[in-house]
């Protein structure tokens, strides 16, 4: 898996956040919120992939085009996701998934990766 992660790119993470009774947030409205995250930085004509997970995407409706041209820059969001204290500053926040291994492994490369 990790050779996996270290060769691709992020495409897509989806997400979620919940009280400790598995309660969703709604910012005070009759809905509950979760988040799908699409990135711009993996470019169909450059970048190595499995075809069987491009054409799942693309079946759900993902626009790779669309991701490249007004997709989140992997970057911009690893800093939101540092400074937001989601990561390394509350050890009450437990992380669930439910066959996300790929979700973390990005996740965690793009959480730790060196910036310039």
């Amino acid at each position: 898996m990790k050779y996996n992660v270290d060769l691709l790119k992020i495409i897509q993470l989806g997400m979620t956040l919940s009280d400790s009774q598995g309660n969703l947030p709604s910012f005070g409205t009759e809905f509950h919120y979760a988040w799908q995250f699409n990135f711009r930085d993996f470019t169909i004509e450059h970048d190595p992939y499995n075809n069987e997970s491009i054409e799942l995407l693309e079946r759900q409706g993902i626009d790779l085009k669309k991701n490249r041209e007004k997709g989140i820059d992997s970057s911009n969001f690893a800093w939101m996701v540092l400074s937001s204290g989601l990561v390394f500053s509350n050890s009450s926040i437990t992380w669930i998934t439910f066959h996300g291994a790929y979700d973390f492994g990005f996740l965690i490369k793009i959480l730790t990766r060196p910036y310039t």
